[in-house]
Parts: C-alpha cells; structure tokens; sequence
C-alpha cells in the first residue's frame, strides 16, 4: 500500500531498491515494442513477408519497423530516472539519499518490503521515511498552514518532526522509548537463546 502523501516514484520503483514494486505500465509497454521490433527485425532477415511489413510500417504502429535507429526505450521511466528525480525532492528524497549512501545495505534495509507485514503498515512506514506524517511541522511547513504552531504536543518544544517524535521528545524518551528498547532487546535475547 502507497501512503498518498508519499514519493509517488517509490510506487513503481524495485523492492530492492526501497520501491513498492508495482509494476509499471510504461515500462510494460516499452518493453514489448521492443521485444516485437527485435522479433520482426530477426525474421525480416530470412523471410520476404516481414521484410514488408518493416518495410510498410513507416510510424503507422508504435513499432516504427521502417525506422532502424528508433530506440523505444523512454529513459523518463527507467528506474535510474525515477531514483534521480526521487532524491531531487527535499522533503521524500531524504530517504532516498540515505538508502542509496554507499555504506548502506540496501537490501537489508529494504527486507520489510518483502515480509509479511499489513500493506497498510508498509504504507504507513513509507509515509514516515518520506516525512509526509501530519506532524506540526508538516502541516506548518509543507501545507503552508499558518495557524498551526509548530510545538511539539507532548513536550512542548519547538519543530515536531519525525525525527523529534521518535527519538527526540522529552516526555515521550523516559515511557516510549524505553519500551521500544526493551522490545527489541527482548527479541535479540530470544533469538540468542535459540541458537546458544
């Protein structure tokens, strides 16, 4: 599940690469006339009938056969593409730069994509890496709501991020935070009880 607020680059993108992993339907189509150019073009060779409709097909199709040179592959759709104009973004590319950091594992950092986790909770965690929760700061700063006052509304300081909700708020770090700590450690000591 795509959050709406969320990159709507990531909608398309590879898992692997911190995508959703939908499939494309430009790069679909792309892909096809490509793949029936190569199989008219291989048998215009040997056989007179294809030769003709090669021949024939001057921009009548969207194959282009006539047109030896044409490349139907649009580089706006290439995940290449997409990942650039993913990280251009201020507010989403954020993760994006930090995903793609050359001393990130990738493909663990991306492994929840693949688990067996609700759509709706990957959505939500794609909401929160892209930064497009509705925090204080969010609703101030990107819907450009002026009467919101950007304090945090547990502890009252100022700029609610993300950052701030989880891991910087005073009032939420001696309860929240300590639970969250607890949990994960509470899963490691299993998981080394298991195997030692």
């Amino acid at each position: 599940m795509h959050h709406p607020n969320s990159a709507i680059e990531r909608i398309s993108l590879p898992i692997d690469v911190g995508g959703v992993g939908i499939l494309d339907i430009h790069r679909l189509h792309q892909s096809q006339i490509k793949a029936l150019r190569q199989y008219f073009h291989e048998k215009s060779t040997n056989h007179a009938l294809f030769r003709a409709v090669c021949q024939a097909d001057t921009k009548s199709t969207p194959l282009k056969l006539s047109d030896i040179e044409y490349d139907p592959e649009d580089n706006r759709f290439s995940t290449q593409s997409q990942i650039q104009r993913w990280k251009q973004k201020e507010l989403h590319g954020s993760h994006a730069h930090h995903l793609l950091h050359e001393n990130t594992d990738t493909e663990a950092s991306n492994l929840y994509l693949r688990g067996t986790l609700f759509a709706e909770t990957v959505g939500f965690i794609g909401a929160i890496q892209d930064r497009v929760m509705n925090t204080r700061n969010y609703q101030k700063y990107i819907l450009k709501n002026k009467n919101i006052v950007d304090k945090c509304r547990r502890c009252g300081s100022p700029n609610e991020t993300i950052e701030h909700i989880i891991c910087g708020c005073e009032t939420l770090a001696p309860m929240d935070y300590t639970q969250r700590h607890n949990n994960v450690a509470r899963i490691i000591h299993q998981q080394l009880a298991k195997n030692f």
